[in-house]
């Protein structure tokens, strides 16, 4: 933060299109800077920042209480880890943690569950303060139909 006059503009990013990809490769804050076609300078954008905060651990979840639930009902799902205030759980398709949106509020440690159709399931996993949708290692929860009496 605070260096835009003496920050490198190259490698250039071309923002001409309104909107650019990067990829940051340290954490911290961060100003944009710009400099115009054909100039020289590099000027800081006003109140504009980009914070990049460590991802969440694939491990925060080590293990839950169940491994098989019924369809469509409720269930109780301890979280067995190092969950804490803040933190978001979803389980979504296997393979679509990436693209899942973990919102259910993780904090005690124990989620509601009610899964629609029957399958495997992982756990997805967000750490307060983060973005992300993680997998969380070896958490698998099968969703079976229900037993005929």
């Amino acid at each position: 933060i605070g260096v835009c006059s003496t920050a490198a503009p190259t490698p250039s990013i071309d923002i001409s299109s309104g909107s650019a990809t990067i990829t940051m490769n340290s954490l911290g804050t961060y100003d944009l800077c710009v400099q115009s076609s054909g100039q020289t300078d590099s000027v800081k954008q006003t109140s504009i920042s980009l914070t990049v905060v460590a991802g969440t651990p694939a491990s925060v979840i080590t293990s839950i209480n169940y491994h098989t639930i019924t369809i469509s009902m409720d269930h109780n799902i301890n979280l067995y880890g190092t969950y804490q205030l803040g933190d978001f759980a979803i389980f979504a398709p296997i393979g679509t943690c990436a693209s899942a949106t973990p919102n259910i509020d993780a904090t005690s440690g124990v989620i509601i569950v009610n899964l629609g159709a029957t399958g495997q399931y992982d756990l997805c996993y967000r750490q307060t303060g983060r973005s992300d949708s993680v997998k969380q290692t070896g958490i698998t929860l099968w969703v079976a139909a229900a037993s005929v009496a």
